[in-house]
């Protein structure tokens, strides 16, 4: 499987890179100015791909992705990290719907607090 990166510049030049499910998704975290990575057909991630890039990573599933994010981190080890959004509260099912619904800076605000 491929990676679908938004900004390969801001990738590289970050420490820390968001996962995400999609690639509707992953240009909604774009759009948030973070930088993320996804799989060309979402839940297909390679972890061997993932590590070669020697970032710290936060995963971000969507509402139903739990399961997945999980295996993906305990595939990457220690520098991995899972972010439970409030999707229930919120009435909706990815980070695209909330950016839709309640604006790119709610979005990234809101991950930026869940990542702490």
């Amino acid at each position: 499987p491929l990676l679908y990166v938004p900004s390969w510049k801001r990738v590289m030049e970050s420490k820390l890179v968001y996962i995400v499910y999609g690639l509707i998704d992953a240009l909604a975290l774009e759009m948030c100015g973070l930088p993320c990575i996804t799989g060309s057909t979402g839940k297909s991630l390679s972890n061997k791909r993932l590590i070669q890039l020697n970032k710290r990573y936060i995963i971000v599933p969507d509402k139903d992705e739990r399961a997945a994010a999980r295996n993906l981190s305990k595939s990457l080890g220690n520098f991995t990290h899972i972010v439970d959004l409030p999707y229930n509260d919120l009435g909706c099912k990815d980070p695209d719907e909330i950016r839709m619904r309640l604006g790119l800076e709610f979005l990234k605000s809101l991950i930026l607090e869940k990542s702490k």
